[in-house]
C-alpha cells in the first residue's frame, strides 16, 4: 500500500489508514513534489518504528502536555553536553548513549512542530546535498 498526501491532514489520515490495516506506516517527505509518500515498506525501517515508540513513551509521560519547544531545546543542549564529556573521556558506550539521547530529544522537538525526524532530515539534506566546501582542521567549511 502506498499513498500520496499533499498536506498534513492527508498525511495523518493515510498514516491512520495504514495503522488500522495492521501495518507500520512510513512517511517520507518528497520535496521535489511537495508531498508525502506514505507506505508500508518495512525494509530498513527500524528507526521509523523506534521513532513511533519514542513518541508513545513521551505521550505516556505527558511530555507534550507540559514541555515547550524551548524547554525541549534545553534538554537537547543537556544531552549534547553529555556527548561532549563522553567524547573527551573516549567512552564509546556513553558516546553511543548520548547520541541516542540527542536523537530522542530531536524526535520530540520535531513532533512538537508536527514533523517527523525523517522529514527534518530530508529537509536538511535537500539544503546540503549540492553544497561545496573544503575540510579545514577536520571540519567541513562550506563555500
Amino acid at each position: 500500500m502506498q499513498l500520496i498526501a499533499r498536506n498534513h491532514w492527508e498525511r495523518d489520515n493515510a498514516i491512520s489508514e495504514i495503522n488500522s490495516a495492521g501495518h507500520i506506516p512510513v512517511s517520507f517527505y518528497l520535496s521535489d513534489i511537495k508531498a508525502w509518500l506514505i507506505t508500508t515498506e518495512e525494509n530498513g525501517m527500524q528507526a521509523v518504528a523506534r521513532e513511533k515508540d519514542v513518541i508513545k513513551w513521551a505521550c505516556d509521560r505527558n511530555i507534550f502536555e507540559t514541555a515547550t519547544p524551548v524547554s525541549q531545546h534545553g534538554k537537547t543542549l543537556e544531552e549534547v553536553n553529555e556527548l561532549t564529556l563522553a567524547l573527551m573521556m573516549q567512552d564509546h558506550a556513553e558516546t553511543k548513549d548520548a547520541i541516542g539521547d540527542i536523537a530522542v530529544t530531536l524526535i520530540l522537538q520535531a513532533h512538537m512542530h508536527g514533523w517527523t525526524l525523517g522529514e527534518c532530515l530530508e529537509s536538511a539534506y535537500q539544503v546540503i546535498k549540492d553544497r561545496k566546501g573544503k575540510m579545514v582542521d577536520g571540519v567541513f567549511v562550506k563555500e
